[in-house]
């Protein structure tokens, strides 16, 4: 009876019990705090982000604008990896005359990997703006989380 009153009063730490941010996928409306996220989730037009990754995800968008702006030069293909359940993939083109570029913020829980395109072979001007926006679309709705979360 004390091993099974043990084993119930520890099986909590070993659940994720970490908060994910629901971001609008046109980045419009204010975010949610859901404790679990589905698939009807990201079908009701939501992206899911764990918390505790907000401020890795806005340093690292802010570097790949700074990076791309400033035009030093990227590899083909560059996976920044921001945690161990999210990345940012980004891929350069030409056509020729000018760059283009693609990415994607790749967030994976459990057996669900949900995708964000951020530019689809975009100019260097757009895709440094998009970059831009979703950072800073995260980063104006860190209070509503702080406030969610009960660190505010």
């Amino acid at each position: 009876m004390k091993t099974l009153f043990l084993l119930l009063s520890v099986l909590p730490l070993w659940g994720n019990t970490q908060p994910f941010v629901m971001l609008d996928r046109n980045l419009e409306q204010p975010v949610q705090v859901h404790a679990t996220f589905d698939l009807s989730d990201i079908a009701s037009g939501t992206f899911p982000l764990y918390a505790q990754d907000l401020d890795a995800i806005v340093h690292c968008l802010d570097t790949l604008a700074r990076k791309i702006d400033i035009g030093n030069p990227m590899p083909a293909t560059l996976d920044a990896v921001v945690s161990e359940h999210c990345s940012i993939l980004m891929w350069q083109g030409t056509d020729g005359r000018q760059d283009s570029f693609s990415g994607v913020l790749r967030v994976s829980s459990g057996n669900m990997i949900a995708p964000l395109p951020i530019a689809k072979n975009h100019n260097r001007k757009t895709t440094v703006r998009r970059l831009k926006q979703l950072a800073d679309y995260i980063r104006n709705n860190r209070v509503v989380v702080k406030v969610a979360t009960g660190e505010l």
